[in-house]
């Protein structure tokens, strides 16, 4: 008798993340987009299998929704790297959430800001247990109707 072990959702955990943001960053900036093959300055990683997307480019219009019904029939979570937010996609609806990366306070740092240079921002482990934890709970969808949600 052969005993078949079926793999869970349970046993899902994200793609590894850096414990800096800026390493993160550095690590991920100006990847190939394998939709589109060019090196990506407006990217979103996408935290289910680590690839890198593009975002806000017109060479890759809709490759998040395109990329999270490929990966995960539909239901998106991906670190974008511009505004440090995470962005969650569940069909054709979006919303913007805050990111696991914060700083010593616990607070979102974006891009852009002139704190960024001079505060670093870590991973935040209990952050990123909650987003897990909704994704895994298949509240995504949710989570998008309860944050301003928008159609992309």
């Amino acid at each position: 008798m052969q005993v078949v072990v079926i793999s869970t959702k349970q046993e899902f955990c994200f793609t590894e993340l850096e414990e800096d943001y800026m390493d993160l960053q550095m690590m991920h900036y100006k990847r190939e987009c394998k939709n589109c093959g060019r090196r990506v300055i407006w990217s979103a990683l996408c935290l289910l299998c680590g690839e890198i997307v593009c975002y806000n480019n017109k060479c890759c219009e809709d490759e998040i929704i395109h990329h999270s019904k490929i990966c995960s029939e539909g239901t998106g979570v991906f670190l974008y790297f511009s505004e440090n937010k995470i962005i969650l996609v569940s069909g054709n609806i979006s919303a913007t959430t805050s990111s696991p990366y914060k700083n010593r306070y616990g607070a979102n740092i974006v891009l852009g800001s002139v704190k960024l240079m001079f505060e670093p921002i870590r991973l935040n482990e209990g952050a990123l247990k909650e987003l897990r934890e909704n994704y895994l709970k298949d509240r995504i969808f949710h989570l998008i109707e309860e944050l301003n949600c928008e159609f992309i």
